[in-house]
């Protein structure tokens, strides 16, 4: 077996010999990988150990001085495998194996993300090929909970940091990681020197930065655990952290999340979440002025003081656009000021923070916040703990997010920090910076409060057409679209749609569930309808010629008449039943029928001829029938009936009620 592992060691250094200055610039890193040179010079010959590949860039480091290194690390999980404590003669093989970490070297860029095997720089994913820069050498950590009931067993054995970077370290960069497994508890507070920085084995279990100030993005640091600092440590650093989480982190005593001691550290679209300490659960500033923004400070606990940040002696953190949500303690669940401290709070929210006494902030020994343009739950301004009012605030007890229930922090659209912000305050980096979610910082003309920014009008588009006119006796449908939302018309009508019979002006408030109101109103006219008169139904009396031209008027419309001839006269030569449809130029209709008749002639019969014998008596009554028209006999009487009672040529003319003429005669002899 002493042979065996005397073989791996013999191999592995003869691989950490061979590593060159890499010719492209790179070293490629993969756990995976066991064949091959191994010398790091490519993916097919990538070094298996990352500890190898900084202690093998640390040797060289003067190579680097003008151009960066950088090492391309593919998913995987690494642990240290050397002291960076000064002036050891075996790193590997320290007294406190404990003492083993990754540390950062001057000018080094480490990029995590690529999938196992390797890939190009721009194929490489952090989230799908985790590179997880880990402490815990047993590889059993068990983490349970979160914030308030986060708990950790099985660390015992962890290293006290994962990463340490001491001194200055130039341009030195992790990028795509995951630093987890750290455990800084070292109950005899033992320190280690390195590169000439003292380093506590009590603070930052997952990164230190002593005098250092390392580039750190789109990373994680979670899961580990320390006296202070439970996710990083920060003395005399002002490292560069952007698109990064530090989560569920634990503290015995200050800063579960971060924790700066005289540092400023510039913090960038991150987020600070589900931390546990005694005080500061999400951050403690000592002596420090942090500046943070388009982040999130939000389910972090403390079990004494301030669940969010903790800013202690002349602290002055300038804070913009990031939004404090769901921190708890038993004393300032936001944030607490204490000893002339003087934080500079701008475009923020502080909402849904919990604590016994002052959820949301409590300000103490002479510390004077100033808060501009910021959403604060609350009724009235609490100047004593909430400092200085700026102006633009807004106090709110109505939750402006999403679902801060499980933790999603973006705002609803037009919820009262939408376009609340001031553009101003922010910089000048504003029409080309992005949210926490990578989405445009600025959407509409002004910038949302908080870390988020709405990405729909924050107003809803309501049209109800433009303004018309609709025809007399018609009616017009109109839609405030939206569906589900609440509407209110000028009619107080309260439907989606409106039906409009009449002239007038018709407005709507449309209101969706998010709060969002949108307006509009139609102006209607109303136009009569053409009048059409073909005139009274007609006749005419048969075996008569007649002719009639009937006239729709309205001249300039356009015509139909039910033998489909489209004229604005019409001329007619027989009986029948005559239509048309007249539209205007306002397609308005109207429509008119005259019927047209054939009288038949009334019969008028006499009797036949008639005669009598001389000398003998006549007498005889004619009837011209049609009862109720004019009658004209030859002896010009207009009685229906002549009595006559001698021989001679009889005839009458008979004109009925339509004016048609019948006729007879007969003779008696």
């Amino acid at each position: 077996m002493k042979k065996t592992i005397l073989l791996g060691l013999t191999l592995l250094s003869f691989s950490i010999a061979k590593a060159q200055n890499p010719t492209s610039g790179i070293l490629y890193v993969d756990s995976a990988h066991t064949t091959g040179v191994m010398d790091g010079s490519s993916w097919s010959n990538a070094l298996p150990s990352l500890a190898d590949a900084l202690k093998w860039a640390n040797n060289n480091k003067a190579n680097w001085a003008t151009t960066p290194l950088k090492i391309y690390v593919a998913k995987g999980t690494y642990l240290p495998k050397f002291s960076p404590q000064d002036g050891l003669a075996d790193p590997a093989n320290p007294t406190d194996n404990r003492n083993k970490a990754f540390l950062m070297v001057k000018n080094v860029h480490i990029y995590g993300g690529f999938p196992t095997g390797g890939s190009t720089f721009s194929a490489r994913d952090w989230n799908l090929n985790p590179t997880i820069l880990s402490g815990d050498f047993n590889g059993n950590d068990v983490v349970t909970g979160a914030g308030s009931t986060l708990t950790f067993a099985n660390n015992g054995e962890n290293a006290y940091h994962v990463v340490i970077s001491a001194g200055a370290v130039g341009s030195a960069r992790l990028d795509g990681v995951s630093i987890k497994g750290g455990n800084a508890y070292d109950p005899n507070y033992f320190e280690i020197q390195v590169n000439s920085n003292i380093v506590s084995n009590s603070d930052g279990g997952g990164m230190c930065n002593f005098s250092s100030s390392p580039t750190i993005t789109n990373s994680t640091i979670a899961n580990n655990s320390a006296f202070n600092g439970g996710g990083m440590f920060n003395e005399n650093s002002s490292p560069t952290i952007t698109n990064s989480t530090i989560a569920a982190n634990n503290s015995a005593y200050y800063a579960g999340g971060m924790y700066n001691s005289s540092s400023s550290p510039t913090i960038t679209n991150s987020t600070i979440t589900n931390n546990l300490a005694s005080d500061g659960g999400g951050m403690f500033n000592d002596y420090s002025s942090p500046t943070i923004t388009n982040s999130t400070i939000a389910n972090n606990s403390a079990i004494y003081s301030c669940g969010g940040m903790y800013n202690y002696y002349y602290s002055s953190p300038t804070i913009t656009n990031t939004t404090f949500a769901n921190n708890s303690a038993y004393y300032a669940g936001g944030m607490y000021n204490y000893y002339y401290t003087s934080p500079a709070i701008n475009n923020s929210i502080l909402f849904g923070n919990t604590a016994s006494n002052n959820a949301v902030m409590l300000s103490a020994q002479n510390s004077t916040p100033i808060v501009k343009n910021s959403l604060i739950e609350g009724i009235s301004w609490n100047a004593t703990n909430w400092g200085t009012d700026g102006g633009g605030n807004i106090l709110s007890t109505t939750n402006p997010f999403v679902d801060a229930a499980n933790e999603n922090y973006r705002l609803k659209p037009c919820s009262a920090p939408v376009n609340a912000g001031n553009n101003t305050l922010y910089g000048s980096t504003l029409f080309s910076d992005s949210d926490l979610a990578g989405n445009p910082r600025l959407f509409e003309n002004t910038i949302d409060m908080g870390a988020y920014e709405v990405q729909v009008p924050s107003y809803l588009t309501v049209n109800l057409g433009v303004d018309t006119a609709i025809c007399s006796g018609t009616s017009l449908a109109v839609d405030a679209q939206n569906a589900s939302s609440t509407y209110l018309w000028n009619d107080n009508s309260t439907n989606q749609t409106l039906a409009i019979t009449s002239a007038g002006t018709y407005s709507v408030i449309v209101t969706d569930a998010n709060g969002c109101v949108g307006k509009d109103t139609i102006v209607v006219t109303e136009n009569a309808l053409p009048v059409v008169n073909l005139g009274a139904d007609d006749s005419y009396c048969h075996g008569t010629t007649y002719a009639s031209t009937l006239d729709a008027q309205n001249a300039g419309s356009s015509y139909l008449w039910n033998d489909n001839s489209t004229n604005q006269m019409l001329s007619i030569t027989a009986a029948g039943t005559y239509s048309v449809i007249v539209t205007d130029a306002n397609g308005c209709v109207g429509k008119d029928t005259i019927v047209v008749t054939e009288n038949a002639l009334p019969v008028v019969n006499l009797g036949a001829d008639d005669s009598y014998c001389h000398g003998t008596t006549y007498a005889n009554t004619l009837n011209a029938q049609n009862a109720g028209s004019a009658y004209l006999w030859n002896d010009n009487s207009t009685n229906q009936t002549l009595t006559i009672t001698t021989t001679g040529t009889y005839s009458v003319i008979v004109t009925d009620a339509n004016g048609c003429v019948g006729k007879d005669t007969i003779v008696v002899t």
